[in-house]
């Protein structure tokens, strides 16, 4: 075997170090992309309510902080309510399972408009008139007797509802006549629900009484057109597509020049190019179901760290819920797939090289010079 034949398979073989984990990693971000196009994953994973419990608990922290502090909210009887009145009030309007199923539809949603497009973001619903209803229709009076508990007891002569117009509790009557108050105030509640959610929240909320659109939503909130949300959503939808196909270009694309080159370097004989070829491929499938199967074993164990939330420490687990458990089996369902297609492709490369005559192709079988590899062209017959 001649010295240039030795260095070119040498560079066959780096080629192949690189081309392993270089496909590995590619399709490891094509299944990732396809995953967070797709949604699936998201929809799964919504089924743990964990998640939506811690994520009330520290808004009722945030709550109990900001309002008091905000002058724009600090007169509201809402601003005397401490971290656990806000827990129960949340619970009581939005609870833990009703915002997992929100957070479903919208996963469904949004998946919906990344494959076909239309103007599904925008038709997302926040469901301001069911925690509404939820508010007046609750038989147990959470939200009415919560707030009016927090509020000072009521001096001599001062009513709790100040004004014929007034819904919200200013103080808190003393216990001989809180029930008939309670009673009295459910009946005004439940007949003026409009004007008692305006003045029940701070403004930002109070203008939404009724079930809106995401996309009206974010107009009001940021001052963008209805045109504009469209257009950015279809740019978005476009940019996700788009990516994921420059990343399926680069998965073929290096594949074949990288095969090419080995091939040309290693390979003198049409057996030998199916023998190396095969052999990279075979390669590149295992380790691409390995990285599936690492991402499938490492999500099933949950993130092993702990953050601070509201002065004690939570497992991330419980803050992620199902998501890394669902994403991970997304993520193995496709590398699985596509590592065993290409390590069976590599295989069946690699055995059908023994049924190949060693012919060498045409351009591989001259190495520098013109010789072969005994490094001495054949003499031509005697005349």
């Amino acid at each position: 075997m001649s010295g240039w034949r030795v260095a070119g398979r040498i560079l066959a073989v780096l080629i192949i170090c690189v081309f392993v984990p270089l496909t590995g990693t590619l399709l490891l971000a094509v299944n990732a992309q396809h995953a967070v196009v797709e949604g699936g994953f998201l929809v799964e994973a919504f089924q743990d309510s964990r998640p939506f419990e811690v994520a009330l608990e520290e808004a009722a922290r945030g709550l109990a902080i900001s309002l008091p502090a905000d002058p724009d909210t600090r007169d509201l009887p809402i601003a005397r309510l401490d971290k656990q009145d806000w827990q129960t009030v949340l619970q009581a309007l939005a609870p833990a399972s009703s915002l997992r199923d929100l957070a479903r539809e919208y996963a469904r949603g949004l998946r919906e408009w990344i494959r076909f497009g239309g103007d599904q973001p925008g038709e997302l619903i926040l469901p301001f008139g069911e925690i509404r209803q939820a508010l007046v229709e609750d038989p147990d009076q959470t939200v009415l007797r919560t707030i009016t508990e927090a509020q000072p007891a009521c001096e001599p002569g001062q009513e709790p509802l100040a004004g014929l117009t007034v819904l919200v509790p200013s103080c808190r009557p003393n216990e001989a006549e809180r029930e008939a108050f309670y009673n009295e105030a459910r009946l005004l509640w439940a007949q003026n629900s409009e004007a008692l959610w305006e003045q029940l929240w701070p403004e930002e909320i109070a203008r939404y009484p009724d079930n809106t659109a995401l996309g009206e939503y974010m107009r009001q909130q940021g001052g963008v057109s209805a045109l504009e949300l469209r257009s950015g959503w279809r740019w978005a939808r476009w940019g996700l597509g788009f990516a994921g196909g420059v990343v399926q270009f680069l998965v073929v694309a290096q594949a074949v020049l990288l095969l090419g080159l080995v091939a040309i370097l290693a390979a003198r004989s049409w057996a030998e190019v199916l023998r190396w070829v095969g052999a990279a491929l075979a390669l590149a499938g295992l380790f691409t179901a390995g990285l599936g199967l690492i991402a499938l074993v490492g999500s099933s164990f949950g993130p092993l760290v702990s953050v601070p939330v509201q002065s004690a420490w939570v497992d991330l687990d419980t803050l992620t819920g199902g998501v890394a458990q669902a994403f991970g089996r997304d993520l193995w369902g496709g590398m699985s797939f596509q590592g065993g297609v290409l390590t069976l492709i590599g295989l069946v490369l690699w055995f059908s090289a023994l049924f190949i005559p060693g012919r060498t192709p045409a351009g591989m079988a001259t190495v520098a010079g013109g010789q072969s590899d005994g490094g001495t062209a054949a003499a031509p017959p005697a005349a």
